[in-house]
């Protein structure tokens, strides 16, 4: 039994699985440098990387069906106590309340189940009898407002429900993400552009999304994270667009890294992206202002939440794993969390010359809220909390064929520039010194001088007189030197080596 008074502790378990992405319908576009295509997410759960954990671990969370079935039926305008089904069908639909205890992998992909299929058979004007007495504030019996709640969930198509084939409706945090693909991307090529390599410009045929409340949150930028352009510097701003929270997150240089042996820049969102409008004003627009309780007097969520029900369908609200960088309000809200930089924040490494994606990705964890809901005795004294579910970890590290395949087209023909770049700098270096000894000698040499007897008597000076003497290539340049009429006229001799040839 769950004491919904007390603060509840978060334990961390960690099953993890393998993502792989293909993709498929890929045609390409020459008129506009660009490429459409699909992608499937496939989930097989990895038992080496998880280590002691199994993906049939049982897990006790707060029911997030249950959570989401209230917010729904909250928000259906012709059940204006929708609510008063969710609380008298509890026990048949939700018979451990607020709280489930389910298996890692049911939670995550599977789905958790809820037994709608047994009701099918019951009368749909008995239902809607049902509803009816509801609003007039008349009790209703569980089982047709069990199959009230059931019928609504069904008919609103969220990503996080499946209906089996018994008609038992299946709950999942991500399998929607499994075996399926998460719409087509238009994507340029860089071909024409490098610079715009990888960047994303339309979404299920769209340049925006419809989950916020302005155009500048609604646009999409960026690329899906696994590409970027080529001569990424310090000062690069880099976008990445994700299906999950419908938005673009921009990613700005912290650090410089490496990752076997290949240098890298390291990005992360800064504080602004998962600031409250107060810190950050161009976050109103991610304020649907549904949330209550654990939110500003605007009717937005503090620093380090963000709400998804526009994006997802149901009221889940997103954030770093332990609330990093989050408002302590909710880190306070739950004992057992740890938020760290090192293990929690959101981080990507890339290779600056050719924007390859060294290590990292994206990091979240899915919350719900519990509070109080008016007609539901479900909820009678329960603490406004932000309680954790899961957190995921979505990221890929640059393998050895794809570390080799670098390697050998590019560094090891850069090792190859570079050594011939100071190779030639070496060249320069000695061709410069002997030119430097050779210039000093031949000054050297010019300093050597015979006198040659000249007549006494004064004589106008005469031109420079230039004759072959001694071996081959040695050149006599006799010159007067120029003195006072009175004085002697003494010529000097200066030997130049010209070369084989002679002049």
């Amino acid at each position: 039994m769950v004491d919904l008074h007390l603060k509840h502790r978060y334990k961390c378990l960690a099953p993890h699985c393998r993502q792989h992405r293909h993709k498929f319908d890929i045609k390409y576009n020459e008129k506009d440098d660009t490429v459409t295509y699909r992608q499937r997410l496939i989930h097989i759960f990895d038992q080496e990387l998880s280590g002691r954990f199994k993906a049939d671990d049982v897990v006790t969370v707060v029911n997030p069906a249950l959570l989401s079935m209230m917010g729904i039926m909250q928000n259906i305008p012709v059940l204006s106590k929708g609510t008063m089904f969710v609380d008298a069908a509890a026990p048949l639909l939700f018979p451990g309340g607020l709280f489930v205890t389910t298996t890692a992998d049911e939670l995550l992909f599977r789905g958790v189940r809820i037994k709608c299929g047994s009701l099918e058979g019951e009368s749909a004007a008995a239902g809607l009898a049902s509803a009816v007495r509801a609003n007039a504030g008349i009790p209703i019996k569980p089982r047709l407002a069990a199959l009230i709640t059931c019928s609504s969930f069904k008919r609103i198509k969220v990503p996080s429900v499946r209906v089996a084939d018994n008609g038992d409706v299946l709950f999942s945090l991500f399998g929607m993400k499994n075996n399926t693909d998460d719409g087509l991307y238009t994507v340029q090529t860089g071909i024409t552009q490098p610079e715009k390599l990888g960047q994303i410009t339309a979404w299920e045929g769209k340049s925006s999304v419809t989950a916020w409340g302005g155009p500048n949150c609604n646009k999409i930028n960026g690329t899906q994270g696994d590409i970027f352009s080529p001569y990424i510097t310090k000062e690069t701003t880099i976008s990445v667009f994700s299906t999950d929270i419908c938005r673009s997150m921009a990613l700005k240089y912290v650090q410089d890294t490496s990752f076997q042996g290949i240098d890298g820049y390291r990005f992360a969102p800064n504080w602004e992206v998962m600031a409250s409008p107060e810190q950050n004003g161009n976050n109103y627009c991610f304020c649907p202002q549904s949330a209550s309780g654990l939110t500003k007097n605007n009717g937005c969520l503090r620093k380090g939440a963000m709400d998804l029900s526009g994006c997802q369908g149901i009221p889940v609200i997103v954030s770093y794993p332990h609330f990093y960088q989050a408002d302590e309000v909710y880190q306070n809200g739950v004992e057992g969390l740890n938020p760290q930089e090192s293990l929690h924040r959101m981080q990507l490494d890339i290779e600056p010359m050719t924007g390859t994606p060294l290590l990292g990705g994206k990091k979240m964890q899915l919350n719900f809220q519990m509070k109080q809901v008016d007609g539901v005795n479900l909820t009678s004294g329960v603490r406004d909390t932000l309680f954790p579910v899961a957190w995921m970890y979505e990221g890929a590290m640059l393998n050895t064929e794809l570390l080799d395949l670098l390697n050998g087209l590019l560094f090891s023909k850069l090792e190859i520039l570079n050594a011939i770049k100071y190779a030639m700098l070496a060249l320069g270096a000695v061709m410069f010194t002997s030119g430097t000894v050779m210039f000093t000698v031949m000054r050297m040499r010019r300093r050597t001088v015979r006198p040659v007897s000249q007549p006494s008597s004064p004589q106008r000076p005469s031109a420079p007189v230039v004759g072959r003497a001694g071996g081959a290539g040695d050149v006599v340049l006799i010159t007067p030197n120029l003195k006072h009429p009175s004085a002697p006229a003494d010529t000097a001799e200066t030997r130049l080596h010209a070369g084989s040839n002679g002049v």
